[in-house]
C-alpha cells in the first residue's frame, strides 16, 4: 500500500492554483524518465481555484479513492472527477507524455490540514482507466513509478497564460 500523508495550510490566494500530488510513471524500458512518449503523469488535486478547473470536455470518469482529512476518514465514493489529456490507444501519448488528473469534487476540496490519500488506489484506478478506455495492456507490469512530488502550481489571478498584475500565494507545507 502506498499512502500519501501531507499537512499544509493555505492563505486564500489571488492566483489561479492547485494543490496536488504529481506522480510520474514510465515504461520499464525508459532510459530518460519523464516527459517522453508513453510517460504518464498522474495528478491528485486536493484544492484548486475555480479558474484552474479543467474543462468538462476532458472529464472521462468518476473515481472512488479513500482519503482522510484531520483524521476523519472519507471513503471517497465518487468524490473524484477523472480528467485526461494526450492519452491514446495502444500505450501511446503525446511526445511529452500524457496526463490523468484525479480532482476532488468542489464539495470535498481540502483547503488545509492533515490529508491522507490512498495513492495505491489512485494508481490502480489510473491503470484500469488506461486499460478499459484506451486499450493499454500490461500496465501494472510494464510501468514503474519514478517520482511523487507534492506541492502547488499557480499562475495569474485572472487564470490566463499571460495575465497581468500581481499574484499572491502562500502555502505552508508542514509535513510530507
Amino acid at each position: 500500500d502506498l499512502i500519501g500523508t501531507t499537512a499544509y495550510s493555505l492563505r486564500k490566494p489571488r492566483a489561479t492554483y492547485d494543490i496536488a500530488y504529481d506522480l510520474w510513471l514510465n515504461k520499464s524500458a525508459t532510459k530518460k524518465p519523464c516527459q517522453t512518449n508513453g510517460t504518464v503523469e498522474v495528478m491528485v488535486w486536493f484544492d484548486y481555484d475555480r479558474l484552474a478547473l479543467l474543462p468538462g470536455s476532458m472529464e472521462v470518469a468518476a473515481a472512488s479513492i479513500p482519503f482522510a482529512v484531520n483524521g476523519i476518514a472519507n471513503n471517497g465514493k465518487q468524490a473524484w472527477g477523472v480528467f485526461t489529456s494526450n492519452l491514446y490507444r495502444g500505450g501511446r501519448t503525446a511526445p511529452w507524455g500524457g496526463t490523468i488528473w484525479f480532482v476532488l469534487n468542489a464539495a470535498d476540496r481540502v483547503g488545509g490540514g492533515s490529508v491522507r490519500v490512498d495513492l495505491s488506489s489512485v494508481l490502480s484506478a489510473a491503470g484500469t482507466l488506461l486499460q478499459n478506455r484506451y486499450g493499454w495492456r500490461n500496465f501494472k507490469q510494464s510501468y514503474w513509478l519514478d517520482t511523487i512530488p507534492f506541492g502547488m502550481e499557480y499562475g495569474p489571478q485572472d487564470g490566463t497564460l499571460s495575465g497581468s498584475g500581481s499574484s499572491y500565494f502562500s502555502l505552508k507545507l508542514s509535513s510530507y
